[in-house]
C-alpha cells in the first residue's frame, strides 16, 4: 500500500518584530530532510482576487535560502 503523509505548517506573516518568535516556533519543528515540497500561500495585501494567483516567478526568496518554484506546479 502506497501511504502518503502530509504535513502543514501556518506560519505568521506580519514580520519578525510582530510575530518572529512565533515563526521561529513553528519553522523548527520541521525537519528539512523529509521535506519533498512546500507550499507557500500568501494573502493578496493590495488586490483583490476571486481565486489565488499564481506567481511566474522561478526562485522564492527566503532568509534561508532560494527555493526552486517547480513549473509543473505552477502550470
Amino acid at each position: 500500500k502506497d501511504l502518503h503523509i502530509f504535513y502543514s505548517y501556518l506560519g505568521p506573516h506580519a514580520g519578525y518584530r510582530y510575530c518572529g518568535a512565533c515563526a521561529a516556533h513553528a519553522y523548527s519543528q520541521i525537519d528539512p530532510t523529509h521535506v519533498k515540497r512546500v507550499f507557500i500561500l500568501g494573502p493578496s495585501h493590495h488586490y483583490r482576487l476571486n481565486g489565488c494567483a499564481v506567481s511566474d516567478c522561478t526562485k522564492y526568496a527566503t532568509p534561508l535560502y532560494d527555493l526552486t518554484v517547480s513549473f509543473f506546479i505552477v502550470n
